[in-house]
């Protein structure tokens, strides 16, 4: 039991630095690909998936998860549409082991704008040549079941943002933990993401965006294997780079093999105390709006000799850009 204590206090000591030091806001940290979902089941709850993620998207939401997997190989890929030709591409890979209560994993994700036209002052419109920004990181992660209840892992990885004829490379490193309560299926979960030095881009540096989040879940309505079941998640998060967050989600499914799922972000900030920012637009992620909502489906099936296959869906409304729109493919043996 000792074990698991030292391991939450490291965490809790760790968010707590973070919170009293973080005094850069939005727009100071670099390497924002880190915070984008890697999974359409998470996005479409809103991200709300710390505690709740018991398949390879716990190798991004949260390492200490990765002890929920069944036992052997599971593999997942994602591909993520964001606004202006921005696409982002996921595949991850963990295997799990009940019987020893280990897990590990690897992870890539890999983010490339499109293509742009290179413009010099003596050749505004265009020097023939072209360029595009592209963001990396590769991780490998590694999760221990310390009692039958708790289970913590940490995930390091190399990060890599490039364009033209520049680049950045640094590392980062992700601790997160599992606790099933045992009271009404409640589970919670903390971590500390993209805790790292900072990285420099030509001759400037700038930090990661380090995030603390704590989550809880409960089931709603039935159990995992009932006809019908519903289960909900409760997220807050401190980020070091922006305000805090509260993110909110449901799942439904039916017969385990169906899935529906809602999300919402909110915060709390107005974007009055933002001077660049319009005075009437109000709240950021106001509760009664669409902005912040996710929305998105699934569907499970098992053929034989082929093993079990996943395909989620997700879909983000946006006030002021595109849709955002994303699938994902798993599949476990």
């Amino acid at each position: 039991m000792r074990y698991w204590k030292l391991v939450l206090a490291l965490v809790l000591a760790l968010a707590l630095q973070q919170t009293a030091l973080a005094q850069v806001k939005a727009g100071t940290a670099g390497a924002q690909f880190l915070k984008l979902s890697p999974s359409a089941r998470g996005l479409s709850m809103a991200d709300a998936l710390l505690p709740l993620a018991d398949d390879v998207s716990a190798l991004y939401y949260n390492p200490g998860g990765l002890v929920q997997l069944s036992e052997g190989w599971h593999y997942s890929a994602t591909h993520y549409a964001l606004p202006v030709d921005v696409s982002q591409n996921w595949i991850g890979g963990a295997y799990s082991s009940p019987e020893t209560g280990t897990a590990f994993g690897v992870a890539l994700t890999w983010l490339r704008s499109g293509m742009m036209d290179v413009n010099t002052p003596e050749l505004p419109n265009g020097t023939g040549q072209q360029f595009d920004w592209q963001d990396l990181a590769l991780g490998a992660s590694y999760a221990k079941r310390l009692t039958n209840k708790f289970s913590v892992g940490v995930t390091g990885k190399f990060v890599r943002e490039s364009t033209y004829e520049y680049s950045a490379n640094g590392w980062a490193a992700d601790l997160g933990t599992y606790y099933d309560t045992g009271w009404r299926s409640m589970k919670m979960a903390m971590s500390i993401t993209n805790f790292g030095p900072d990285m420099t881009f030509i001759d400037k540096p700038y930090p990661l965006p380090i995030m603390f989040k704590f989550g809880v879940s409960m089931d709603l309505m039935g159990k995992k294997d009932a006809e019908h079941f519903l289960h909900g998640a409760f997220e807050f998060g401190h980020p070091s780079d922006n305000v805090e967050q509260i993110d909110v989600g449901l799942e439904y499914a039916y017969k385990n093999q169906f899935f529906l799922r809602l999300g919402k972000k909110m915060n709390g900030v107005k974007q009055t105390e933002w001077e660049e920012y319009d005075p009437e637009v109000g709240y950021e992620y106001p509760l009664l709006s669409t902005d912040g909502l996710c929305l998105g489906a699934g569907f499970k099936w098992q053929k034989e000799n082929w093993g079990n296959w996943t395909l989620d869906y997700a879909f983000a409304p946006s006030r002021y850009l595109e849709t955002r729109n994303m699938i994902t493919l798993s599949w476990t043996r």
